[in-house]
């Protein structure tokens, strides 16, 4: 017993004395590191900055890329949750061999077929968005109703929605009701806390009236909370979806149209994916011909990709795509590299001032790992001062520029777990790629070489190291460069493309639509509206249709007889009266207008339908007469072809379509601005739209005003692609800002190497321009190296991006020649100051002592 309890005191002795060893060469490592830190502050200074930027940029990129693949996860069920979509192919679409249209809009009758015949879904609910004016009863208005904008989307869905979207674990929740009852009723209504605020003004809302769609009356009947930012169903108006037998009879039985109509399911079990696709097929088969169910296959698309598969779209109309979220990891990564690669070069500048230094330590028995552990605890005291630095910086970052960085208020960016995790992880990755060469080179000198001042450049392996380190960081910032440059001629591309009308001084009215009893009444009201109008010398054209060029609504089914033969195509269908093609001035190329006289008898078509009907040419298409929804009653006449134009973002293909006359289909008011002078286009403008909404309010004087420009629906298509370019601009900046810090580093190592032999040139009789040459030639080679290394990894990763788009800009030799110059300019720049101080060093100042 007495020599088990000596041996483990003995042993606690000896972890006390580890420990207290420990303690030492700690505290010897901080006070060491902080002294060198302190006695060249210039190099510090310049080592924090660095590695703060790169940080900074790091722990942005980290939420970001965070919050992207947050959405929609967190619901229990989320991995048997999917979305059934539908890819296409043939039935006239202009498609390359092998390629496929995807949509996400579903016939009105599967969603119910599915529940009724797949006993593998456990869960079905459609959902249907929706958007427009909300009416609130208010006897204290002399127009009876208080008026509102749908702050977002409203949607169509059934009570299983919530039993499939449980929204465990977030902010979510129901404040009156349930989801069973509150959207088990025709003409229910739920919202969310705040619309219910904004629109009974802090009463209680439950069993209050709404008007929707213009004249229908809705109760309500739950509150909930707003929906998590981070979710792809940011509806705030939830309209139970059994109304839609009222609002448009027979729907939920369809079979033709393929409209906004979504469908989730919930399977038993996520491995059933393939049978019940399967099963929807053979669904699908019973309700249309061999040809659609062999070219339109319904798929099932997993809940977790709805966010970032650019395939499809969600109700956020915003994809981020994986593409993008990876290339922003490899953004963060680059950023790091170099400034972990700037540290190293600057440590190793500096190495001949600290070889003296490592050369007594060792004299005096420090061992190589004591040395290595110094220079590392350097680059790790650095790190950590950087890390606060970036952590607050981020977090003022993120709280004043959401929207320049994508993530809203309403998303509190939690530091968590896994974001200390990732900290630490930054701190020890950094100052270990940063500290451990400096360490492993300066540290292996032999006391004696050191002390003799034997030690040559070639022989510590510092050239080879800051020669491949700066070809890297070239390499790295050329990327970067080119990528932008492509990233932002293709947004000029799409900016500046013929689309095939004239988006300029255009802006859209919604029109309120009554039911068929009060038909005549609506276009009395509309001629009115529109006679109006044109008394104002500032307004050209006005045009009613049920959507304007910028966009698709309605899709319909077209056939063409010949020689017996059937032609059966998918095409937009668009109501439109006889000014439609003046007010956005379409092209037409073949055939005249449509006449108020053949009102729905006769269509224009674009080109693309043209060619997917087989007709010869344009004009051999004019006359002939075409079958509408496969209805063989539904006889229309061509009366004209119109240029192709682009309805959607150019990432789609050009697709067929018809516009057929028919005003009284539409819910739209197109407007164009003749504004005679130029120079006082602003006063114009804001006078042509007082003016508008001044004969609205005596047209409508029970409708809500709200206008819509042309062009700011274009540019609502490639927001993701403005915000990408935007981070990359920055990014790209910050990334070539630490670059020119490692390569003003490697500068002056070069100087301080070459002093003597600039020294002796000058005393020889060499010019300050001779000097510059000698000093700055390398770098161009480097560049040189890094410019081929880098412009096929541009040229992949760029044809990567752009093959989102159907239209896109070419890869043109000037990006890449461009990027060049940039960065030789940059470097140039850089290299030639510290070069032209050197050059102009007093020669006796470095030859004195030999």
């Amino acid at each position: 017993m007495i020599t088990w309890s000596l041996g483990l005191m003995a042993y606690l002795l000896k972890l006390a004395e580890i420990y207290q060893c420990l303690e030492i060469m700690l505290r010897n490592i901080v006070i060491l590191a902080i002294r060198n830190l302190l006695k060249s502050r210039t190099t510090s200074v310049i080592n924090i900055l660095g590695f703060s930027l790169g940080i900074i940029c790091c722990l942005i990129i980290y939420f970001k890329v965070k919050f992207e693949l947050s959405f929609d996860r967190y619901h229990t069920a989320n991995e048997n949750i999917f979305r059934v979509v539908r890819q296409t192919k043939g039935l006239g679409l202009s498609l390359a061999e092998g390629e496929w249209e995807y949509r996400e809009g579903v016939y009105g009758g599967l969603p119910g077929e599915i529940k009724m015949e797949i006993p593998e879904v456990k869960l079905v609910t459609p959902v249907m968005d929706f958007d427009g004016i909300v009416k609130v009863p208010d006897s204290s208005v002399a127009s009876g109703f208080e008026l509102f904008k749908l702050d977002g989307k409203g949607a169509l869905l059934e009570p299983a929605f919530f039993q499939i979207f449980d929204f465990k674990g977030t902010i979510f929740q129901w404040i009156n009701g349930t989801a069973e009852e509150a959207l088990k009723e025709p003409n229910s209504v739920v919202l969310t806390q705040n619309e219910a605020y904004k629109y009974f003004h802090g009463q209680n809302p439950m069993g209050k009236t709404l008007v929707l769609f213009d004249n229908i009356n809705f109760t309500v009947t739950g509150i909930i909370t707003d929906l998590p930012p981070n979710s792809d169903f940011p509806f705030k108006l939830l309209v139970s979806y059994i109304s839609l037998d009222k609002l448009w009879p027979g729907f939920r039985q369809d079979w033709g149209g393929l409209g906004n109509n979504q469908c989730f399911v919930l399977l038993h079990n996520a491995s059933q994916k393939a049978m019940v696709e399967s099963k929807i097929k053979k669904i699908h088969a019973k309700h249309a011909s061999k040809e659609q169910v062999e070219n339109r296959i319904f798929i099932l698309q997993p809940l977790r990709e709805m966010h970032n598969d650019s395939r499809f779209g969600n109700f956020n109309n915003r994809v981020i795509s994986k593409d993008i979220i990876l290339s922003l990891i490899c953004v963060g990564i680059f950023i790091i590299l170099i400034a972990s690669i700037n540290y190293a070069i600057m440590a190793l500048s500096r190495s001949g001032l600290r070889m003296r230094e490592v050369g007594i330590r060792k004299v005096f028995g420090s061992r190589r790992s004591s040395i290595i552990i110094q220079f590392i605890g350097e680059s790790f005291i650095l790190t950590l001062i950087a890390l606060n630095i970036g952590i607050l910086c981020s977090k003022l970052i993120l709280a004043m520029s959401p929207s320049f960085i994508g993530i809203p208020l309403t998303y509190p960016v939690p530091f968590d777990g896994f974001t200390i995790v990732f900290s630490m992880v930054l701190l020890i990755l950094i100052s270990s790629i940063s500290g451990s060469f400096p360490a492993l080179v300066v540290s292996a000198i032999q006391p004696i070489d050191i002390l003799k001042k034997r030690i040559l450049i070639s022989q510590t392996g510092k050239l080879n190291f800051t020669r491949s380190m700066v070809v890297l960081q070239f390499t790295i910032s050329l990327i970067m460069i080119i990528c932008t440059i492509m990233v932002f001629k293709q947004l000029h591309f799409v900016n500046n493309i013929d689309l095939g009308y004239n988006k300029e001084a255009v802006f859209t009215v919604d029109i309120p639509n009554s039911d068929n009893a009060m038909f005549d009444r609506d276009i009395k009201l509309r001629d009115r509206f529109k006679a109006s109008l044109l008394n104002n010398p500032l307004i050209d054209h006005v045009s009613f249709s049920s959507n304007d060029p910028a966009q698709s609504r309605s899709w319909t089914d077209i056939t063409r007889f010949e020689n017996q033969s059937e032609i059966r195509i998918v095409t937009q269908l668009v109501a439109i009266d006889t000014s439609y093609v003046e007010t956005y001035e379409l092209s037409l190329v073949a055939g005249k207008n449509i006449t108020a006289v053949d009102s729905g008898k006769t269509i224009l078509v674009n080109q693309q339908l043209v060619k997917e009907l087989h007709f010869k040419n344009d004009y051999e298409a004019i006359d002939a007469q075409l079958n509408l929804n496969g209805d063989p009653n539904n006889k229309v006449t061509i009366s004209g072809v119109v240029k192709d134009y682009y309805y959607e973002s150019l990432r789609n293909k050009i697709r067929p379509t018809v516009l057929i006359g028919k005003p009284e289909w539409s819910n739209m008011a197109g407007i164009r601005l003749s504004l005679i002078d130029k120079k006082d286009y602003v006063r114009q403008l804001k006078s042509s739209l007082e003016y508008t909404k001044e004969i609205w309010e005596s047209v409508y004087p029970d409708n809500l005003y709200e206008f819509t420009f042309l062009e700011d629906r274009l540019n609502a298509y490639y927001r993701n692609e403005r915000l990408t370019s935007q981070l990359f601009n920055v990014f790209s900046l910050i990334a070539i800002f630490i670059g020119c810090l490692g390569i003003f580093g490697l500068a002056y190592f070069t100087c301080e190497q070459k002093s003597k032999e600039i020294a002796v040139r000058k005393v020889n009789g060499a010019s300050i321009q001779s000097i510059l040459v000698i000093l700055s030639k390398n770098y161009a080679i480097w560049l040189g190296i890094a410019f081929v290394i880098a412009c096929p990894v541009a040229w992949y990763a760029m044809q990567i991006w752009l093959k989102g788009f159907a239209y896109k800009t070419t890869m043109s030799w000037w990006v890449f020649v461009s990027g060049g110059i940039l960065s030789l300019l940059v470097a140039g720049l850089t290299v030639s100051w510290q070069s032209y101080k050197a050059a102009k060093r007093n020669p006796v100042d470095s030859l004195k002592y030999e």
